[in-house]
C-alpha cells in the first residue's frame, strides 16, 4: 500500500545513510480523500547508534518543508512515551 501510495505521489520519503547503510528514515505520508488530503502524517526513525546527533531534527525539518510545499495544512505525529528524542524534535518545530 506504501508503494502505491508513493506512486500517487502521496508520500516523501527521506533516509540518511552511513556507508552502505540507512541509518535514519522519515516519511511524509498524506491520507485521506477529499478534504483529508491536506493532512499529513511524519513519521521518524534514527538508528541508536547515530541518535543526538540531530539526524532525526533536519529529516523532521526537511519533512516539514515539503508539508509547506505540498500545502499541508496540518500534521500529525505519533510516538510513544519513551520517545524523548523524538519528543524533543517536535517541540523544537513547533509541536
Amino acid at each position: 500500500q506504501d508503494e502505491d501510495m508513493a506512486r500517487l505521489g502521496r508520500v516523501d520519503r527521506l533516509v540518511a545513510v552511513a556507508g552502505d547503510e540507512i541509518i535514519a528514515d522519515g516519511t511524509l505520508e498524506l491520507r485521506g480523500h477529499g478534504w483529508g488530503d491536506n493532512i499529513g502524517e511524519l513519521r521518524l526513525i534514527v538508528a541508536r547508534p547515530y541518535q543526538h546527533l540531530r539526524l532525526g531534527t533536519m529529516l523532521a525539518r526537511e519533512l516539514y518543508y515539503l508539508a509547506e510545499e505540498r500545502k499541508v495544512d496540518r500534521i500529525v505525529t505519533r510516538m510513544m512515551r519513551p520517545q524523548e528524542g523524538a519528543q524533543r524534535i517536535m517541540k523544537r518545530l513547533g509541536f
